[in-house]
């Protein structure tokens, strides 16, 4: 397949789309795809790749090249979100005991 490009969504998923559009993209360009959940958008991390067919797990669709509004929206929904999961992330980095060590009561 051509002109795949691989995205990056927040935490670490990279996932393999194909550009059937052939949108103009460069590296660091968002893109707005279609999910089972709806819409996502992410980074263009690689693009104008050429790989094999197996190497896309399903057909998934890039829907347009993000615009300054689907920017905006994403960074607050990451600014909401993402504080607590760091919180969180630290407190389970700073906890030392393990399972073992417990008791059921």
């Amino acid at each position: 397949m051509d002109n795949v490009v691989i995205i990056k969504f927040k935490g670490s998923r990279r996932e393999f789309y194909q550009n059937y559009l052939d949108l103009p993209f460069g590296i660091g360009d968002y893109a707005v795809v279609e999910t089972a959940n709806g819409e996502n958008m992410g980074l263009i991390t690689q693009t104008k790749l050429t790989v094999d067919s197996e190497s896309i797990k399903k057909e998934r669709k890039i829907l347009r090249k993000a615009n300054s509004n689907d920017i905006l929206i994403f960074s607050e929904v990451v600014y909401v979100r993402y504080p607590t999961q760091e919180w969180a992330a630290l407190k389970l980095a700073d906890f030392d005991a393990k399972f073992s060590d417990m008791s059921v009561s």
